[in-house]
């Protein structure tokens, strides 16, 4: 009996599901019976009235942002809605409420274009296009497609910078005397909770409208992201590295200045790693023929490496001399006296020596003394500055308002 019962029911479902797509399909063979897809929707008896399409875009992914291309790939879905007085039908209990329809070119739609460098509709399994038609007319086309954008990028404060890529969707063949677009009601742009974009955040998106200046003007509904660049892998494969070697190139400062080998190879080998640090990791930098955030860090760095490296030949040089006028006058002290042009010499040397040390310490060790000082003074005046430049100067720029 119970089995009799669910045949029943399951039959009377499907024969009222059967007469619904039998309903739908003779109400949409005599809308389109004369229907002519070509012309736009306009009131009847007014053919100057513009069509108004209101456009909803969700933006479900975005990825493959590429610096050295300056573009992105992102994954959207677009509706559009508008109404066409044409498409109206008798629905007085409700039974319809909205027709689907799979075959687009029956109808008219909208030629909205994005300013992409490519795009794709998809087709897996089905084409990802669908449009539904209501009793008043109004039609719902739903799309979804990928879209490779084109992105303008400073990369002054690299890795540091903030980017806003913006795309637009217009009209491509109707002014706005033929077709006014805007954005729907309530959240016209929507971004999806769980988006991921590998070394960016999206921090902030915006839709709008402007007119572009023709006759009779042509409406363009803008869209901007603000991404934010994530730091921490330059972070840890270039500034920490680099902030470590140049600190170790400071132990040579504490190296006496006869160990000639052992502070010359300390700093060569110091000059020869930042050097591959530099070179790994250009692959990775963009292409940009100003200075970058990141170049002026490279290059302070290795200067003050540099540094050392011209310190040591000077203190070098002095320690020499100073060795060369303590060794003559220990000869001449001995031997009980020389030639008049080898007194002159010494003098001069020992005079000029003098000038510039007190208490009878060598001026090679002062040197050493004033650079164990100065050097790391001014790598933390230097990481003050850059950090703050660019850090705040990040935050402080690009905002969407």
């Amino acid at each position: 009996m119970e089995f009799l019962q669910i045949l029943v029911i399951c039959t009377s479902l499907s024969l009222a599901i059967g007469n619904m797509v039998q309903l739908q399909k003779s109400t949409l063979d005599k809308m389109l019976r004369n229907y002519d897809p070509s012309l736009r929707p306009h009131i009847i008896g007014s053919a100057d009235s513009p069509t108004q399409i209101s456009v909803n875009m969700f933006i479900s992914d975005i990825f493959d942002v590429s610096d050295s291309k300056m573009e992105y790939v992102i994954q959207m879905y677009l509706r559009e809605t508008w109404v066409d007085p044409r498409l109206r039908y008798p629905d007085p209990e409700g039974i319809l409420q909205s027709i689907p329809l799979g075959t687009f070119h029956r109808i008219w739609t909208p030629d909205l274009f994005f300013n992409e460098r490519d795009g794709k509709f998809h087709n897996v399994q089905r084409s990802n296009r669908f449009a539904r038609i209501f009793a008043d007319g109004k039609v719902s086309f739903i799309s979804r497609l990928t879209l490779k954008m084109h992105c303008p990028m400073n990369f002054k404060y690299f890795p540091f910078d903030r980017q806003i890529c913006s795309f637009e969707l217009e009209s491509y063949g109707f002014e706005t005397k033929d077709i006014i677009l805007r954005w729907s009601d309530g959240s016209p742009l929507q971004v999806n909770s769980k988006l991921h974009i590998s070394n960016f955040i999206l921090e902030d998106f915006d839709a709008s409208y402007r007119d572009k200046a023709t006759r009779y003007g042509h409406g363009c509904l803008t869209v901007k992201l603000q991404i934010k660049r994530q730091y921490g892998y330059f972070l840890t494969q270039i500034f920490i590295p680099f902030l470590i070697l140049v600190a170790v190139s400071w132990l040579s400062l504490w190296l006496d200045a006869r160990a000639v080998t052992l502070r010359l190879s300390l700093i060569v080998i110091l000059l020869c790693m930042m050097m591959l640090l530099a070179v790994g990791v250009q692959p990775l930098l963009p292409p940009a023929s100003y200075t970058k955030a990141i170049d002026i860090w490279i290059a302070v760095c290795l200067s003050l490496v540099f540094a050392c490296l011209l310190q040591f030949i000077l203190v070098n040089q002095l320690a020499r001399r100073e060795r060369r006028v303590r060794i003559t006058e220990n000869h001449v002290s001995k031997n009980g006296g020389c030639n008049t042009g080898d007194i002159k010499k010494i003098s001069k040397m020992k005079n000029i020596l003098e000038k510039c040390s007190n208490n009878h310490i060598p001026i090679s060790k002062k040197i050493d003394f004033l650079c164990r000082v100065l050097f790391p003074i001014a790598f933390v005046i230097f990481n003050c500055i850059f950090w703050f430049t660019y850090i705040r100067g990040r935050d402080s720029r690009l905002i969407l308002k």
